[in-house]
């Protein structure tokens, strides 16, 4: 999926006065914060500021017992029998396990339902209030209220967070901005408003951001000593540059090329996405190796029999593929944990030691499992990346071929699988021509952009923005 069209980081010029284009009719006095919401197709969150420091942006902290503390939760809703909300996130997962199997077939459980939308949109299919998505059992419900729940939930965590603080925050002091994948058309903009106003946003204090402009945004003004590059400068906004904005997430890889013109308006050279090669091909790659070892009967009989350790077992993984790797000690091999019932559960089943079974696989001389940890040769494990960051690689130079995107000298790297050092290095190391960079907690950058976008609506200083606008005009006909 490609397309071209100009978007501008600050907005239009003041004399451009088509009806696109006329600044919203936001009411600034009394607005405090400014909170903006992601609804991700894994993981989700949101983060805000004060108007007196917008800069200084907040993002709460999730705890849980297999993820530790994060900033962003997952895409996962759980409703009752009778469609209402039970919890959203980690909380939604948990208590999903604890519901024995006639409660479970009651209540409606929806995993990855963004990761539903998107691909009904790369078919061709545009959103409507019609539009359903499918739970873990295939009972469907409207999409547009499963995204209202979401919103909501996160509108509300808002809310109540202050409230535990003792400080009085009420809606009206808020000005909300909701992010949208940078593929989402103009009726996928109006599905995630009629989402909002659903979970009781009011329009008036609402606006919508791609993703990509979002991330755009945070990057443009941040100190060099932000990023992960090697360059004591980064020009990329600059008159004329041209530049790709990869933004690689744990459920889609999207990645837009962009050139600056006058007035820091962006002209979109070039937009492309693809699931193929996205951080959960990663895990998926992992638990191949784990199906060589113990058998796909057994992998599957543990997640649906030990359903929490397994999400443990893709979580820890997790946790260590964006663990930093030091140049130093690359050669050295890697330390996985698994959950000790994994381990238990296969010796009751086949009467073997694991460890004793890895010896007798492909991988005896690259894997030693002792207890709950593995260790595994540095070559084979970053042979789990291989798949995603070669056909990543493949994709930017595919992308940097066409005549459209000519010239373009720098890679921005934001989004979850972004903060893997093995697609960082891999990308830097298929394009030594470009300069690579990526910013401190790129999983962050489109929250966080979204928050200086809402910010830039509200200030008397900068003009207008085209997302804004879109929602103005279908609001007010």
């Amino acid at each position: 999926m490609e397309m071209s069209e100009r978007i501008s980081i600050k907005g239009n010029k003041p004399n451009d006065t088509s009806p696109s284009d006329k600044r919203p009719d936001v009411p600034d006095n009394n607005m405090l914060f400014v909170c903006a919401i992601e609804l991700g197709l894994l993981y989700s969150g949101y983060a805000y500021s004060t108007r007196v420091d917008p800069k200084d942006i907040f993002c709460p902290h999730w705890n849980s017992l297999t993820a530790g503390t994060t900033h962003l939760i997952p895409t996962v809703i759980l409703l009752d029998e009778k469609q209402n909300f039970l919890a959203f996130g980690y909380e939604a997962e948990e208590k999903y396990l604890e519901l024995d199997a006639e409660e479970k077939k009651s209540c409606y459980f929806f995993q990855r339902f963004q990761m539903n939308l998107y691909d009904k949109l790369r078919s061709g299919e545009r959103l409507s209030p019609e539009t359903k998505v499918f739970d873990v059992k295939g009972k469907d419900l409207p999409a547009v209220d499963i995204l209202s729940n979401a919103i909501k939930y996160l509108k509300d965590h808002m809310l109540n967070e202050h409230k535990t603080w003792q400080t009085t925050i009420e809606e009206v002091d808020i000005f909300w901005v909701l992010t949208v994948p940078a593929m989402w058309d103009d009726p996928g903009k109006q599905f995630m408003i009629q989402a909002a106003e659903r979970a009781g946003m009011d329009n008036k204090r609402l606006a919508i951001i791609l993703d990509s402009k979002a991330a755009f945004i945070y990057c443009k003004d941040l100190p060099v000593k932000k990023f992960d590059g090697e360059s004591d400068s980064v020009d990329m906004f600059s008159l004329g540059q041209r530049c790709l904005l990869l933004n690689a997430g744990d459920g889609a890889v999207d990645l837009t090329a962009f050139e600056v013109k006058p007035e820091e308006e962006l002209h979109v050279l070039i937009h492309a996405s693809w699931k193929d090669c996205s951080g959960i091909i990663v895990n998926t790659t992992y638990i191949q190796l784990m199906i060589d070892i113990v058998g796909e009967e057994f992998i599957d009989s543990y997640c649906q029999n030990n359903t929490a350790d397994y999400l443990d077992l893709l979580r820890l993984f997790e946790r260590k593929r964006y663990e930093k790797v030091d140049e130093d000690i690359i050669m050295r091999e890697v330390t996985l944990k698994v959950p000790p019932t994994f381990v238990i559960k296969y010796k009751e089943k086949t009467g073997k030691d694991i460890s004793q079974r890895v010896k007798e696989t492909q991988f005896a001389k690259s894997l030693k499992w002792t207890k709950d940890k593995m260790r595994i040769d540095n070559d084979l494990f970053q042979s789990f990346f291989n798949p995603s960051c070669e056909k990543i690689v493949y994709n930017v130079k595919q992308t940097l071929s066409k005549p459209e995107v000519k010239g373009s000298k720098a890679i921005l790297m934001v989004g979850c699988f972004s903060e893997s050092t093995i697609l960082q290095n891999a990308v830097k190391e298929a394009f030594p021509e470009c300069l690579v960079v990526v910013p401190h907690k790129a999983r962050l950058a489109v929250l966080k952009g979204a928050v200086l976008f809402g910010h830039s609506l509200l200030s008397n200083n900068d003009r207008p923005v085209i997302e804004a606008e879109f929602w103005r005009q279908n609001t007010t006909n």
